[in-house]
């Protein structure tokens, strides 16, 4: 609607078209669907729909597209995130159920070892007791019959940070105060009722004002690209939707891992416990907010986004904008922060411009990234281990250098596969008693990194694989190395 000068005219229509009378109801009815659609397409528009809750059904689409339209990149501040409460299905109380499966055997081990006395089996089956379960999880540990399961809250079990509360009658109140902005309630809740605010309007105004906007591609985005496609594709593809340029995050990632490697060599000189990576956002915040005793451990090294933000406007002219592309609502949070971040948009936004240009990755000519390639340690970033292994990469040849003037440094990586609550329990310790599992600390907010951040579409270890083999067919940085490797367990 936007690239054919008709969104004003035709917004009003767009929950009717999506849901046409004929179709079938995801919720109680159409109507519904229709009420819920008006509040994510106002998400869409960038807009915080908590605020304005009250007055959506008082006016038409229209109005709100057209306050959209008159914003300036500097009006967007946070929350990045914005919830709809009448798209909650107000979830019942986390609880654990005994099933069908249940044998009621002579042994009993669920009731046998619950500590809250809170299992019978009346009728040949047991039962929990929901008041007195304090939801510790025996039973269904030792269930050998697995019949006993926990049903989540999911957007609850996902917060890292305890920054959703489940009330009594099912709602869910958020606390933006605690919250960090990692998108895990986003992804987890399969109703919608979370939605990043966008800024894809902002970046369409940008261009069709005619100001010059840089796209800057994160390496994730190889992960999620159909199998025939390669990153060249999207460059002509971004191009086609109206970018002036594209340049390869993975440059910046390249010049972040040569500085933090640096700064590991120096903090492990000055003979510090430990340090940890800074490049995920969400972690960021976590430890800010949560953790501010774990802040002199965190590298003071910048993100490859802000590293290409600022090597686009000092290549092309500090008048050009720079939109970043990538995995997570974080980002935008950082991309606020950053002077030189105009616009953060995540790869899934970046699928639906494709496809409202009607652009097939698989038919777009190759085109090369506008400034430098990034090398194989910068590609490898988005992947669990990747960012640790970029680091050891470049640091291995200024550890040799320092082994030469007589001091050792033991390089011991440790790497967080996803930050949940009890990660953070984890970094507490670890900042009270100045002391880690290893010297260089990865920390990735999302299991497997920022391939599988809430802004990418398709399956996590899928995309994972796929960044890896687009990693074994670059070559390495002339000042890295080919033989590190990051191990780290899984979850």
């Amino acid at each position: 609607m936007y690239f054919e000068d008709r969104l004003l005219q035709d917004i009003d229509q767009l929950p009717i078209m999506m849901k046409p009378n004929d179709a079938k109801a995801d919720r109680c009815c159409i109507y519904k669907d229709r009420h819920i659609l008006r509040y994510r397409i106002c998400a869409c528009l960038g807009l915080d729909v908590e605020p304005i809750a009250d007055i959506i059904d008082e006016h038409p689409l229209s109005y709100f597209a057209e306050m959209a339209l008159k914003r300036e990149p500097k009006d967007i501040q946070a929350p990045v995130l914005t919830i709809i409460k009448e798209a909650c299905n107000q979830c019942t109380k986390q609880q654990y159920l005994i099933t069908d499966a249940c044998q009621n055997c002579i042994g009993k081990p669920c009731k046998t070892n619950c500590p809250a006395d809170a299992i019978s089996h009346p009728n040949g089956r047991g039962v929990i007791d929901v008041a007195k379960c304090k939801k510790c999880g025996k039973c269904s540990t030792l269930c050998p019959y697995h019949a006993i399961i926990n049903i989540p809250i999911p957007c609850v079990a996902a917060c890292p940070v305890d920054a959703i509360t489940a009330m009594p009658d099912g709602s869910k109140v958020f606390d933006k105060e605690k919250c960090i902005s990692c998108g895990g309630c986003q992804r987890a809740c399969p109703f919608g009722a979370v939605m990043p605010r966008s800024q894809v309007l902002d970046v369409l105004k940008a261009i069709k004002q005619g100001k010059k906007v840089y796209a800057c591609v994160a390496p994730a985005i190889a992960g999620h690209l159909p199998a025939k496609v390669d990153l060249h594709q999207v460059v002509s593809a971004l191009k086609t939707v109206g970018f002036t340029g594209v340049t390869e995050v993975a440059w910046g990632a390249d010049v972040c891992g040569i500085d933090e490697a640096h700064e590991y060599i120096e903090r492990m000189n000055e003979k510090q416990s430990f340090m940890t990576t800074s490049c995920c956002p969400a972690y960021v915040n976590c430890a800010k907010k949560h953790i501010p005793e774990l802040l002199p451990h965190i590298s003071n090294t910048p993100s490859p986004m802000v590293y290409q933000s600022k090597l686009t406007k000092e290549m092309f002219g500090n008048d050009v904008l720079t939109c970043f592309i990538g995995p997570c609502a974080a980002k935008r949070d950082e991309g606020i922060r950053d002077p030189n971040t105009d616009f953060v948009i995540t790869y899934d936004e970046v699928v639906g411009l494709f496809n409202s240009k009607s652009i097939n990755l698989e038919t777009c000519e190759k085109a090369p990234f506008d400034g430098k390639e990034g090398f194989k340690e910068g590609r490898g970033f988005s992947v669990t281990g990747g960012l640790a292994a970029t680091i050891l990469s470049f640091g291995s040849p200024l550890i040799a250098e320092e082994e030469k003037k007589g001091n050792h440094i033991e390089v011991k990586p440790h790497v967080i596969n996803g930050l949940s609550a009890a990660q953070v329990k984890n970094l507490k310790k670890y900042a009270k008693d100045d002391k880690a599992p290893g010297n260089i600390v990865e920390v990735m907010t999302c299991i497997g990194g920022c391939v599988s951040g809430p802004g990418m579409p398709y399956h996590p270890p899928v995309a994972a694989a796929k960044v890896k083999i687009l990693c074994n067919k670059t070559p390495h940085h002339e000042k890295g190395t080919s033989t590190v490797e990051v191990p780290y367990e899984p979850k």
